[in-house]
Formats: structure tokens, C-alpha cells, sequence
């Protein structure tokens, strides 16, 4: 594919982009050239195998071949077997003048008919040429530590903070393709591709990007679930992931993205992480075991976690009382007025902030990498700060939210456990994230005063290497370690009486809840737990009357108030006010069956109760289809009335526990 055979290529391209409305025929003609384009890139990195935003992509047999070509362009089968290194490949494309092609197709009125192929043609720009931490590099691109000591962010060069501020300023603005087609080479230098991805990046980041990831969002939300195609969804995520560090590090103004922070696209990133979130708990408990480490699960997982904190990053960033931006002016204002206005939201969407302690208490650390848990933790602490500061911004903003209760979800051993993992880094891990670390355990142990549970031994031990160590940390934490010292020593033999193994793993590998919904993923049909109770199976209040002596009351609640907001959901109420409850109104948006996820080690737990599980398959949550998932699930076609009278069978519904005038269900 050389610059002869492309050039009327994009001579017919550009002609067509000149006109308002395009027929159906010249629709097809660019959506196959970029396919074409496309497929290229693809056979000049050794097609097989590669993987475009971290996943796996069709083998060459595969090839979506166009349908038709018209105008200059005939397609060749022979086209596809050519092995231009992709260097020279990109060179060519962008010597043509594929960047402006592709801005001018990102603001088309059919731009949707050819977006799903400008993200995988985009994505490939920009394969390969991370460092081993996924970090943008760009070869000539500098990458290091922040200020802050976070060191899985990317401090761009000298030289790209330059060309950025070129381009924010309209009079010095110029089109990448102008300035490389004056030296065309055949084998162009990694300094010259560097150059060319760094400009290319600031035009698609000033002029295409909110369009981009605004318009993927909007078809994802189109289509049905099951019928997604798992690229896409990969796509979506990995833009965000990847474009934001950038966004933040330049300091570009937020209303040239005003269509990407907005709650429905934070709520859409919580619902594909708790979905990964579920999916990489299954196969982490299948037999024969899957490499997780290195399989493309794991790592969707983590994109969808650094997705999430990228976000959070810029938003957290935007709520300071004071930081480094401009303290006045009318950018200033706009800016501020984007922040505020998600940050809003996010007091009473409590599935985002639920959502990381869903990830902490399921993080396996023989599986999973400790990037990934020093992620959601940072995560967590930025939404945790935007959290304290909504009030003082947004007054009767946080009225559905009260954060003394959130924090006591996190007073738990498996939950200090994992931040006793996390700490256990604290020579690399930088000022910022053992800031992260030490907030939560100063939230445990002194303001909900369970000091105990930061007294476990492998926070302890850690806490005893800072201490020798004269390792330099504020004095707060200072004071923190010497009140738990001082509370370890008074009770040496409560806590000595513990082992350290059982102590630091309880929750971490093969434990109690996890081993049981094991034998539950492994019985989809929960044979065993027909045999077990079979007695009961026609004497339902029986059951529940056991299940509440067992002491499974608050699990009856959760499910039953998992019930009236799926309820409250079909019944509209949630219009416009989605964000409330994002996974179960985006489950019926996708017309898929709602998940009912164990945000708590309580409801996690209770899942692995035989009894439990099978009352609820009593009640008709647990699909019998294989690989429907380890959460309990709200059939998709139960009506209103179906939802509100399988609730009432758990116990007593009143006005003030549901979101809907009860006169709009009857019993059935």
C-alpha cells in the first residue's frame, strides 16, 4: 500500500467530505477505505496474534474484506499480503494527510457509520508504543515520576508541552500533514515517528477526541448487550484510559471535552468495571486454572480501574480549594463549572464509590498484580477527597451520602489486609499513594476507632520497617504508627494469639466465601443444594425463617432492596436520574438481566452460604445457564409487579424503603 495507490484514494475522500449528505454508496466507500487502511496496518505488524488495544484481533483468513470500491480505487486481493514495515506504512498515511482525513470524518454527519473503524484505525497508531507499564512513551517522549511520587503517571516532555502550547494558540496552528510531507522518506527515523504521533496526538486531542468517545458511548448504549462486540467495549475504555493523562498533564481547557465528563459516561465505566470485575472472578475459580497474569482478562480488569482513575485524577484535580490552575478568569470558571456539576452527581451514585471496595475485597494477590490494587486504592482516595469536598462546593449535595458510614465499610480484616499488601511497597511507592494508604488506615483506626484492625501483623511489620528505617513520611503517619504500636503492645497477647498467616490470608487466597462460590460456579445447577434441602423445597417460610435465625437478616434486605430498585427502575422512575443506580438502569437499558453484585464482604459472604444460594434459586436469582455469572440476577422479564411481590415475600415493604408511590404495583 504505497503513497501511488493512495493518493486517489484520498483525492476521492476529500472530495466526498465536501459535500453535507452522502448516499449510501459513497457511506460505503469510506467506511471500506478505512477498513482497508486498517487491515494494512494490521498485516505490517504480523497480523497474527497482535492485539489492538490489548486485545486479540481476527487472524488474516478473517479479514472484514470490502464489499466494493468505486472512483480511483480498486481493491486488490494482493494488497493485503503486503508487508510495508508499519513505519513506513503510517508514514505514507500520514504524508497524505490521514490526520485531517480523520478529524474531518470525526465531525461528518455520518460520522457514525464509520467510528467503530476510526477507533481500531486510531488504536493502532499507538500499539506497541507504550512502555512495559502501558504508559504513553513514544519513544522520544519522556516519561517520570510526578511531583506527587505517583509513579504509573506520565509526565510528558519538554518538548510535547511545547508543541501543545503551539497549538492552543490559534494563529500558530498547523496541520500535522504539512509539516512532515516537506521531508517525505521512505524509512522514516523513530525521532521523525515520534514527532509525527506527538502532533498527531494534539490534533486528535483538540479536535477529535470528545467526539470520538462521546459518539462510542452512544453506540455501545445502542446495542444490546449480548450482541457488543468485546473490541468495542475494549475500545471505549482503553481511549479514555490512555488520552486522559494527557488532557490533565497539559492542563487543556476541560470544555474541549465537555462531552466526556459527564456522570453517564463515569456510571457507563463503573458498569463494564463491575462486569470485568465478575467475569475475572469466574475464571479465577475455574478448573484447570487460567493464567489470569498474563491473559487478556487480567488486564482488561485493570484498564477498566485505571480507566475510572484517570477520570477521577483530572476531576480531583478541578475540586482543590486551591491548586496550580488559572485562580481567575473565564476558562478558569467554565472549567470549574464542568467539575462541579459532575461532581454533583457522584454524593448519591453509590455503585461508583461501592465499586472499589467490590475490587478490594475480591483482589486475589496470587493472581492479580499489586499495580492493580495500588490503583483502586488511589482510585478510591481520589473520590473519597472530591467526596469531602462536594459540600463545602454544593450545599445539600451530599444528602444521601453520609461518609462516616461509607468508611465503616472498609473496618474489616480483609479489607486492612489489602492495604497492609499495598504498604508493604512503601520504599517505591511514592509520597502520594502511601498518602492513599495511610488516610484509609488513619480512617480505621482513629476516626471509626478500630485501631485493632491496623493492628494486624503485616501492617505491623511494615509500620516497624518505617520506624527502623527512618523512612521519611508526614507526622501525621508518624503518629498513627506510634498509636498503633502503642495499642499492639497493650494487647500483645489478644493479638499474638492470632496467626500471622491466618491473619494476613484470611480473604486472600482459597478462603471460606471464595472456595464456596467456587462449588457454586462449578454446580451451576445446584444439584447438592437440592439434595441438602430437599425437605423444604415447598416450605418457603420455612427456609427464610432459618436463614433469619442464622443471622442472614441484612443479606433478606439487601436482596429485597436490590428488588424495589430494579422495580422503581422499569417503572421510569429513575429518568434522567440514572446515576442513582447505574448498574441496574444501564443492565435494563442493555435489556440484559441485572446483576446483584456483593458490594460488601457480608453480601459476598452470604453467597457462599448453601442455604443462602439456594433460596435464592428458590426465588429464581440464580440462572441455571453455564457461565452466566457468579452474581444472583434479576430475570429481564419480571414486570413491575412480579419485582415488588417477590420482595414482599422477603418481608414488610414501606413507603419510605422504596422510591415509587406503592399504588403503582399491586399484588399478584
Amino acid at each position: 500500500m504505497d503513497r501511488m495507490k493512495l493518493q486517489p484514494v484520498f483525492n476521492d475522500l476529500q472530495r466526498l467530505l465536501e459535500n453535507e449528505s452522502l448516499s449510501n454508496e459513497e457511506c460505503r466507500y469510506i467506511s471500506d477505505s478505512l477498513v482497508h487502511f486498517r487491515n494494512n496496518l494490521c498485516i505490517s505488524e504480523g497480523f497474527t496474534n497482535n492485539e489492538i488495544s490489548g486485545e486479540s484481533i481476527v487472524t488474516v483468513s478473517n479479514i472484514v474484506r470490502p464489499n466494493s470500491f468505486v472512483g480511483n480505487f480498486t481493491y486488490h486481493r494482493s494488497d493485503i499480503g503486503s508487508h510495508l514495515p508499519k513505519n513506513c506504512l503510517l508514514w505514507n498515511l500520514f504524508t497524505l494527510g490521514i490526520d485531517r482525513l480523520l478529524i474531518n470524518l470525526l465531525a461528518h454527519a455520518e460520522k457514525a457509520k464509520w467510528i467503530t473503524t476510526i477507533a481500531e484505525l486510531i488504536a493502532l497508531f499507538y500499539k506497541e508504543r507504550n512502555d512495559q507499564n502501558g504508559v504513553p512513551n513514544f519513544f522520544g517522549i519522556g516519561v517520570s515520576v510526578t511531583a506527587s511520587g505517583d509513579s504509573d503517571r506520565p509526565i510528558l516532555s519538554r518538548s510535547l508541552e511545547n508543541s501543545a502550547n503551539a497549538h492552543l494558540k490559534p494563529a500558530n496552528r498547523r496541520r500535522m500533514s504539512d509539516d512532515v510531507t516537506d521531508f517525505f522518506q521512505p524509512e522514516p527515523t523513530e525521532k521523525e515517528m515520534s514527532k509525527l504521533l506527538t502532533q498527531f496526538t494534539l490534533n486528535f486531542l483538540l479536535r477529535g477526541y470528545n467526539i470520538l468517545v462521546s459518539q462510542l458511548h452512544e453506540q455501545l448504549l445502542l446495542q444490546k448487550e449480548n450482541n457488543v462486540n468485546q473490541n468495542d467495549k475494549s475500545d471505549f475504555v482503553w481511549f479514555i484510559s490512555y488520552f486522559l493523562p494527557f488532557v490533565s498533564q497539559l492542563k487543556m481547557n476541560l470544555n474541549l471535552f465537555k462531552d466526556i465528563f459527564t456522570i453517564d459516561i463515569l456510571c457507563y465505566l463503573t458498569w463494564e468495571s463491575v462486569r470485568q470485575t465478575e467475569e475475572f472472578e469466574m475464571n479465577s475459580l475455574r478448573l484447570p486454572p487460567v493464567d489470569l497474569k498474563s491473559n487478556r482478562i487480567e488486564r482488561r480488569l485493570h484498564r477498566s480501574v485505571k480507566a475510572i482513575l484517570e477520570y477521577l485524577r483530572i476531576l480531583e484535580e478541578h475540586t482543590r480549594p486551591s491548586n496550580n490552575f488559572e485562580k481567575h478568569g473565564l476558562r478558569r470558571e467554565l472549567q470549574e463549572r464542568v467539575c462541579k456539576q459532575l461532581c454533583h452527581y457522584l454524593p448519591a451514585a453509590r455503585d461508583i464509590r461501592q465499586l472499589f471496595l467490590l475490587q478490594l475485597l475480591q483482589f486475589n494477590p496470587d493472581i492479580q498484580s499489586r499495580r492493580y490494587l495500588c490503583d483502586v486504592i488511589t482510585a478510591n482516595h481520589l473520590l473519597l477527597l472530591i467526596l469531602e469536598r462536594v459540600p463545602h462546593q454544593e450545599p445539600g449535595g451530599a444528602r444521601d451520602f453520609n461518609l462516616h458510614q461509607h468508611l465503616n465499610q472498609f473496618c474489616t480484616k480483609t479489607i486492612m489486609a489489602r492495604y497492609g499488601t499495598a504498604l508493604e511497597g512503601f520504599r517505591t511507592n511514592g509520597p502520594f499513594l502511601n498518602d492513599c494508604i495511610f488516610t484509609m488506615l488513619h480512617h480505621v483506626g482513629c476516626d471509626l476507632s478500630e485501631i485493632a484492625l491496623v493492628c494486624q501483623p503485616n501492617i505491623m511489620r511494615h509500620f516497624a520497617s518505617i520506624w527502623q528505617e527512618a523512612f521519611q513520611i508526614s507526622d501525621d503517619w508518624h503518629d498513627l504508627i506510634a498509636y498503633a504500636v502503642h495499642i499492639f503492645n497493650l494487647s500483645r497477647g489478644k493479638i499474638g494469639n492470632t496467626s500471622p498467616d491466618r491473619e494476613t490470608s484470611e480473604f486472600s487466597n482459597q478462603d471460606d466465601w471464595r472456595s464456596m462460590e467456587f462449588e457454586s460456579l462449578t454446580s451451576q445447577t445446584f444439584n447438592n443444594d437440592d439434595d441438602e434441602f430437599e425437605n423444604l423445597r415447598t416450605d418457603f417460610e420455612s427456609l427464610l425463617i432459618l436463614l433469619k435465625g442464622d443471622g442472614f437478616q441484612k443479606q433478606l434486605d439487601w436482596i429485597q432492596s436490590s428488588l424495589l430498585t430494579a422495580c422503581a427502575a422499569r417503572l421510569g422512575i429513575y429518568s434522567d436520574h440514572e446515576f442513582r443506580h447505574p448498574i441496574t438502569c444501564l443492565s435494563l437499558k442493555l435489556n440484559t438481566p441485572c446483576p446483584i453484585v456483593p458490594w460488601t464482604e457480608a453480601e459476598a459472604s452470604a453467597l457462599s452460604s448453601k442455604p443462602f444460594r439456594f433460596f435464592l434459586r428458590q426465588l429464581g436469582l440464580f440462572p441455571s445457564l453455564p457461565n452466566a455469572g457468579t452474581y444472583p440476577r434479576i430475570p429481564l422479564e419480571w414486570s413491575p409487579d412480579t419485582l415488588y411481590n417477590v420482595a414482599l415475600s422477603l418481608g414488610s415493604v414501606a413507603h419510605q424503603q422504596v422510591d415509587f408511590d406503592l399504588s403503582c404495583v399491586g399484588k399478584l
